[in-house]
């Protein structure tokens, strides 16, 4: 097998975060706070379809729920306060790792930091949201530091979130925008915690609620944060199952980027997103023997949005090529966010090229002056080189399903077996489950 791929500074750094160290200092506090669990602990009380449960069918758990409703609540949600969350050194210490941690996950594609400024502060007006939010802190803990400490910690802030959701759901006065926030929370805990078939069960209750409130139109700023991290839950598990996103993305906010004046680079990153989860619907949500006209008409317009999109996004937003000590290609971004986008735009033009009809390939060849196959190649090794360019924790996991996917369609073994490598590192350093597809991409010929 190839020689294992360097990574720069990243590599010369210690395996967590410090802050992480901290953590056995909270093993008595663990055990105290819940109750001994930390030394018998059932591991999945609530049942592998808790959220799943709670949240479906729409109709009946959000019967009170509208858009305008959540509108008028905002306002008036100060009339009728819940009762302040305790903050113990554990929830404190927990908080903390989520704002260093997680949290810039959550807001890779939001300029505005919705789930780590707005979040945190709606913390200390909801238990459901402290609950929630340490819920997600610990499972990552549990992942990357002791999970003997950690694991009975993050299931009782779990327990207590499902408990405290169920509870939200069943009142006429509840905080809608409280309790969609705690759904993409605790969706993104059972992301870590049971990545597979159960998370896509999971993930349904997610949608239903999303939908319920049209989120994907509001104009509350929490919601629609919500909605955007809905999406790109979306977008993952749909390249995770390589099958069609479940809600049509077409229904999705469209950006009119030719009109707007100064707006900020997570803009264009979630409409990468949105035509990246077009691409997929289109691509996987069809046998390829009933691809008729309107699918034909389709895939030229999706293409011609993509080529739309990389026109006129900001050149500011573009990396910088240059070559490391190694002789490899790697890139600078003065918006790290942007490189995600990038990738969602090279992995659906894999997808689209390895779908081309035949009746545009030969236009597109004489345009670009490459063959088919040296097109996709070239698409696939752009993916992997921008993930290997020293790219913070978060958008590396944004990046992971577009790596994998560039590492299936990329030739050159000594690629594949860089990309092989980051994705293990990022499940070693960030606890974000990636074993399943190291082993896919490890089992393809051609690796030594």
């Amino acid at each position: 097998m190839a020689q294992q791929a360097e990574f720069g500074p990243r590599s010369q750094r210690p395996g967590h975060s410090t802050i992480y160290s901290e953590a056995p200092n909270f093993a008595q506090d663990a055990a105290a706070d819940t109750g001994g669990l930390a030394v018998a602990y059932d591991p999945a009380p609530w049942g592998p379809t808790a959220l799943d449960e709670i949240l479906l069918p729409a109709d009946d758990k959000l019967k009170y729920v509208t858009p305008k409703w959540i509108e008028f609540h905002s306002l008036t949600q100060g009339f009728s306060s819940p009762p302040a969350p305790s903050i113990s050194p554990r929830t404190a210490f927990l908080l903390r790792t989520y704002e260093t941690g997680i949290g810039p996950w959550m807001d890779v594609f939001d300029c505005s930091l919705s789930y780590q400024q707005g979040l945190l502060q709606l913390v200390p007006q909801s238990p459901l949201l402290l609950n929630s939010t340490c819920a997600l802190a610990a499972r990552q803990l549990s992942l990357i530091t002791d999970p003997h400490t950690w694991t009975p910690v993050a299931e009782h802030h779990y327990g207590e979130s499902l408990s405290m959701l169920r509870s939200t759901l069943e009142t006429a006065t509840m905080n809608a925008e409280h309790a969609l926030v705690a759904t993409i929370l605790l969706s993104s805990y059972e992301l870590l915690a049971f990545p597979g078939l159960n998370y896509h069960r999971h993930f349904r209750g997610a949608k239903s609620f999303v939908e319920a409130l049209e989120a994907y139109k509001s104009p509350n700023r929490m919601t629609r944060a919500s909605f955007w991290i809905y999406a790109r839950h979306e977008v993952g598990q749909a390249l995770n199952l390589e099958r069609s996103p479940m809600q049509n993305p077409t229904r999705w906010p469209k950006q009119d980027l030719l009109q707007a004046e100064n707006i900020g680079e997570d803009v264009y990153c979630n409409d990468a997103l949105r035509l990246c989860a077009e691409v997929i619907h289109l691509i996987f949500g069809s046998e390829p023997t009933r691809r008729g006209k309107k699918w034909v008409n389709d895939w030229s317009c999706l293409h011609e949005e993509w080529d739309s999109w990389i026109r006129n996004a900001p050149k500011i937003f573009f990396g910088q090529e240059y070559i490391d000590q190694d002789s490899r290609r790697r890139y600078w971004f003065p918006r790290s966010s942007f490189a995600s986008a990038l990738c969602f735009y090279h992995v659906s033009q894999v997808f689209l090229l390895t779908n081309r009809p035949k009746t545009v390939q030969k236009v597109a060849e004489q345009t670009s002056g490459l063959n088919l196959e040296q097109q996709i190649e070239q698409h696939a090794q752009t993916v992997i080189d921008i993930a290997l360019s020293d790219m913070p924790d978060g958008v590396q996991v944004v990046m992971f399903q577009p790596v994998f996917h560039a590492a299936k369609h990329v030739h050159d073994v000594t690629r594949r077996a860089e990309a092989i490598t980051l994705l293990a590192d990022i499940q070693r350093r960030t606890g974000f489950h990636t074993e399943v597809k190291v082993g896919i991409l490890k089992a393809l010929p051609g690796l030594p």
